[in-house]
């Protein structure tokens, strides 16, 4: 079986957990088509697995983990959203 045919049934699944994981339609996206073009280029970096989709998880996480994720910050307008936005930040991740 190809590896185009190994990954893709999986493919719907990691987009869906990189749009949780990074924030946006957008970023989770981007990650996703980042990871193919560098298996693309690299076919080794696939790992041998004994389950094709854990394999692939893999490769997302080690390329999301190397990436520094920006999310933009609203300024909030009024005193309650700048005091809830001060309290949100204080949690630790």
């Amino acid at each position: 079986m190809s590896l185009s045919a190994t990954i893709a049934p999986h493919l719907p699944f990691l987009r869906r957990f990189s749009r949780a994981v990074s924030g946006s339609q957008e970023s989770g996206d981007a990650l996703v088509a980042a990871m193919l073009e560098a298996i693309i280029a690299d076919v080794d970096i696939f790992p041998d697995a004994s389950n094709d989709r854990i394999a692939l998880y893999k490769v997302f996480a080690r390329l999301f983990t190397s990436v520094a994720i920006r999310v933009p910050q609203e300024h909030p307008q009024s005193a309650w959203e700048q005091r809830a936005a001060a309290n949100l930040n204080a949690i630790s991740p």
